[in-house]
């Protein structure tokens, strides 16, 4: 019997063959922490999303008096309350990097509340179910739609959500 142990050449082995297993170990684990960086960072922008969406929907479904603007990048419109003239603008950039900001009368300069937007678009239903990007008559509006889309990493996320006017124009009898 011989208490020999291991040659120089079986321990380069060992460590050559353990190195090899543990690299491939480090590169997956690697790979599986970006893949669940980039899910969390996609997955915060589509709540952020929905948020600003929300939002939005929220104050035009429950405006008091009026729409003072309709645009395809604009709306603004009166909220019950202290504040009013609520006004949400949609400026777009080179290459995906529009910004949608909110300001209303309280504020002294708008807020910027959603960034890294390719798309951003108000559209609006008239009272004669007619659907329109350009400047309805602001009376007419019944229905605010908004859609927006933001590309991340190459992803694109896209959202919408619709506001309905609780009456419009305020007028007695009107046809909403």
């Amino acid at each position: 019997m011989s208490n020999r142990g291991l040659s120089l050449i079986e321990m380069m082995i060992v460590l050559s063959l353990w190195g090899l297993f543990m690299g491939a170990v480090y590169e997956t684990v690697i790979i599986a922490l970006r893949v669940t960086n980039g899910s969390n960072s996609r997955e915060a922008m589509r709540i952020q999303l929905a948020k600003t969406l929300d939002q939005i929907t929220r104050e035009a479904g429950s405006r008091a008096d009026n729409i003072d603007q309709t645009q395809d990048a604009r709306f603004q419109f009166d909220t019950p309350g202290s504040v009013n003239n609520v006004n949400y603008v949609y400026t777009s950039g080179a290459g995906g990097t529009g910004t949608l900001t909110r300001r209303d009368s309280t504020m002294s300069a708008a807020t910027t509340i959603l960034r890294n937007l390719s798309s951003f678009d108000f559209d609006y239903t008239e009272q004669g179910d007619t659907t329109t990007t350009a400047s309805p008559s602001a009376n007419d509006v019944r229905v605010v739609h908004v859609t927006a889309t933001v590309t991340q990493n190459n992803e694109t996320i896209f959202a919408s959500s619709a506001a309905f006017l609780r009456s419009c124009n305020q007028t007695v009898g009107a046809n909403c």
